[in-house]
């Protein structure tokens, strides 16, 4: 008999830390469904503590709404609560994985696969609200900034591991990616993404958005990986899918500008005008490429064009200043350089006649904008050279002012 009694209490005392364990787990549940998920995260934690006192479907369950009550946190608002819990996004789907261990009769799958979807979801929202932050304080406090792409990338990255095949997400990835300075991990992402958009079944939706993913990568080709071919290469694919914007006709044409292939340049400006006869940034930038193939007298007479239909144009009247402020400086270089009399002789008459060509044009580019630090600097430097040293004295002077402001 009393061996009887001493089997009885020995079960009791097994059987009660069981049932308790248990009913932690109903209980946090139900402060789940009442929204208390702190009360709820706390009972669920308690219970999850001695997961030897659970059997799986009470684990699996217990993993399963720790999730949820995580969730809840995060789409709360309550941002006194998602302050508690900071990484309450990344520990919600890890609670969710862990409930999948345990599932062993799959009683909360479907949930489970909807709750993951949403996880995704809100990966994204969060690292695209993030990187909006951090992408704006760029200007204003880049070191301020820093920590927040940081963070846009580390939820952008966990929401592209949940839905893999989305290229929205992708290709704010990528742009995360060039704000946080990982360039090539930004190309792998840009390209995934535009592979994506482009294997697409439903060609009649187009997603004005991915402009500026062709952009993103066809800018980082040209500047961070110097492979203007690349850029070239992407630029194409841009026109061929949005074949009405513009936007991929200007990095084409600046590419041209910037790059080796002069020749070719010429040709697409000279298409590019005729389509636009009266751009003037169009205008100025082909006078540029002019300019840089050595040609400084078709460049002033397309800078010449432009002052035709705005002869208040500051691009024209300070591009072409600089082009013979730039002229002269290069035949004062080559005349110091020469040891021929004769030879050093020419350049400097050249010299002489070029800061002479700069002088009205900056003068009025001047009169058009008097706020224009590069302007005065430049007024200073031509009129001493011209020998007019009071007009000199009174621009260096004004630099010297607006530098001090």
């Amino acid at each position: 008999m009393i061996r009887s009694i001493f089997l009885i209490t020995l079960l009791a005392g097994m059987i009660m830390p069981l049932t308790a364990q248990k009913s932690k787990v109903t209980s946090g549940s139900m402060a789940f469904q009442s929204a208390e998920y702190v009360k709820a995260l706390k009972l669920l934690d308690e219970a999850l503590a001695k997961p030897e006192l659970l059997d799986s479907k009470d684990q699996a369950k217990a993993w399963f709404k720790r999730g949820q009550s995580l969730r809840g946190i995060i789409t709360s608002g309550n941002a006194d609560l998602m302050a508690q819990y900071p990484n309450a996004a990344f520990d919600a789907i890890e609670a969710f994985q862990k409930s999948a261990d345990f599932d062993q009769y799959k009683t909360f799958e479907k949930e489970r696969e909807s709750e993951m979807l949403m996880m995704g979801n809100v990966m994204y929202q969060i690292g695209f609200a993030v990187y909006q932050q951090g992408a704006k304080m760029m200007g204003t406090n880049a070191e301020a900034a820093k920590p927040l792409l940081s963070e846009s990338v580390r939820y952008l990255k966990k929401a592209d591991e949940m839905q893999p095949e989305t290229s929205a997400i992708l290709a704010i990835l990528g742009s995360a990616y060039i704000a946080n300075g990982q360039n090539e991990e930004a190309k792998t992402a840009l390209q995934r993404a535009i592979a994506l958009y482009e294997g697409r079944k439903d060609k009649t939706k187009v997603e004005k958005s991915m402009v500026l993913t062709y952009r993103d990568l066809a800018e980082l080709n040209f500047y961070q990986f110097k492979n203007a071919d690349q850029a070239m290469a992407v630029v194409a694919q841009g026109m061929q899918e949005f074949p009405e914007t513009k936007e991929f006709e200007t990095l084409e044409l600046n590419y041209y500008l910037q790059g080796d292939n002069i020749e070719k340049g010429i040709q697409k400006f000279e298409a590019a005008i005729q389509a636009n006869p009266e751009s003037e940034l169009i205008h100025a930038a082909y006078a540029s490429l002019l300019e840089k193939k050595g040609d400084i007298e078709a460049a002033a007479k397309v800078y010449e064009k432009i002052l035709v239909f705005n002869p208040n144009s500051f691009i024209a009247n300070y591009q072409v200043a600089a082009m013979y402020f730039n002229s002269a400086v290069e035949s004062a270089d080559k005349a110091n350089a020469t040891d021929d009399i004769n030879l050093a002789t020419e350049y400097t008459n050249k010299k002489e006649m070029y800061f002479q060509k700069a002088l009205p044009f900056m003068e009025k580019a001047y009169a058009i904008d008097n706020t224009d630090l590069a302007t005065v600097s430049a007024l200073g430097q031509i009129y001493m050279q011209v020998n007019n040293m009071d007009k000199a004295n009174e621009f260096i002077d004004l630099k010297k002012k607006m530098q001090a402001k």
